[in-house]
């Protein structure tokens, strides 16, 4: 694969790939099914052109459908680009919070807290924003890039539960001068996202499914790249973990891993 050098800083031959180089190398491995939405491309064609009607009845004044015409948009792959600050911490967001929310819930849908549940409000609380938020993540995981408006309108009905629940208990908590919250969970950024999802439910048939401009995707892969990183040179870490990253791509490419 082609490795280009630009300036940057203090430095005149940073190394970076370029994307087209990168389809490129996918091409001339006959690995394009990386890259397209499938095997062939004429099934690819069918599947970008409904993509991008749903895009279109979605968002219809994005300026790409000025720029392309509908035959070309037929093989125009759609990509995000995601700007993170970083990790910060040791808590594992997916892996940790995934689990803490589902033991949750098992936890108190058990005969173990039956009672316990029923006969304390907050414990209730508990129960029904863990339930909602758990269901309403896996019908998002389960959903792929487009969701039905009926599954939109239930995912953002589950979502606004929760933050109802949530909302709830935090007054019940602060009456009681109790601190209960040591995870504090983004609802300014969920409120706009269900409440998002319920509005579009309302207008069209089908809407994006929010996780698509979700990170944690690019976050495993830079986490690849960071650890590669972190076993070669101090002295050439750029160079030497680019070499790392495409003996690994070769491998994963031809079925050698």
């Amino acid at each position: 694969m082609r490795v280009s050098r630009d300036s940057i800083g203090q430095r005149d031959d940073y190394p970076w790939i370029r994307p087209q180089d990168f389809a490129f190398c996918l091409q001339r491995e006959k690995r394009l099914d990386l890259l397209l939405p499938a095997a062939d491309l004429q099934t690819s064609r069918l599947i970008l052109q409904e993509y991008w009607r749903r895009f279109k009845n979605q968002y219809d004044d994005h300026g790409i459908f000025q720029e392309l015409t509908p035959q070309e948009l037929q093989l125009t792959v759609p990509i995000k680009i995601h700007g993170d600050e970083g990790r910060k911490g040791g808590w594992q967001k997916a892996a940790t919070t995934t689990a803490l929310m589902e033991w949750l819930e098992e936890f108190l849908a058990s005969d173990a807290a039956h009672e316990a549940v029923i006969a304390n409000e907050r414990f209730k609380l508990i129960f029904l924003a863990t339930s909602s938020m758990n269901r309403a993540l896996r019908l998002l995981y389960y959903g792929g890039a487009w969701l039905h408006r009926l599954e939109a309108a239930e995912i953002s009905s589950l979502g606004l539960t929760f933050l109802r629940a949530y909302v709830k208990l935090a007054q019940i908590c602060l009456a009681a001068k109790e601190p209960r919250f040591p995870i504090h969970s983004k609802h300014h950024m969920l409120f706009h996202t269900f409440h998002l999802m319920k509005c579009w439910a309302a207008k069209v048939q089908w809407q994006e499914n929010p996780l698509v401009d979700s990170c944690q995707q690019d976050e495993a892969f830079v986490g690849v790249v960071s650890r590669y990183s972190r076993r070669v040179s101090p002295k050439a870490t750029i160079e030497r973990t680019l070499d790392v990253y495409f003996t690994s791509l070769k491998k994963h490419l031809r079925g050698e891993e």
